[in-house]
C-alpha cells in the first residue's frame, strides 16, 4: 500500500509540474499585455507552485519551504481575486 501511495503522489507531483509549466507560459504571454490576465496568471502560478513544493516534501525530497495557513486562511496569492466585488 505504501508503493500506491508514493506512486499517487509522484503522479500528483508531475500534475503540479505541469501546471506550473502551463501558467508560466500563460504569464509570459500576458505580461504587458493582458494585465489582469496576468495577475490572476501569476496568482495561480505561486499555488501550483507552492503544491509542488508539498508534493516534493511528501516524496521526502527535502523540506519545502512552505508556509502553513493558520486557520486555513484562503492563499495570499489569490484572495483579492475571491473579493465580492463593489456595485
Amino acid at each position: 500500500m505504501a508503493r500506491d501511495v508514493k506512486a499517487m503522489l509522484g503522479i500528483l507531483l508531475k500534475a503540479e509540474q505541469c501546471a506550473v509549466r502551463g501558467y508560466t507560459h500563460v504569464c509570459n504571454e500576458t505580461f504587458g499585455k493582458d494585465h489582469r490576465t496576468y495577475d490572476l496568471s501569476l496568482a495561480i502560478l505561486h499555488e501550483e507552485i507552492e503544491h509542488e513544493a508539498w508534493f516534493q516534501e511528501f516524496l521526502g525530497n527535502g523540506p519545502s519551504g512552505h508556509f502553513l495557513r493558520p486557520g486555513g486562511e484562503n492563499s495570499p496569492y489569490v484572495s483579492k481575486f475571491l473579493k465580492p466585488l463593489s456595485r
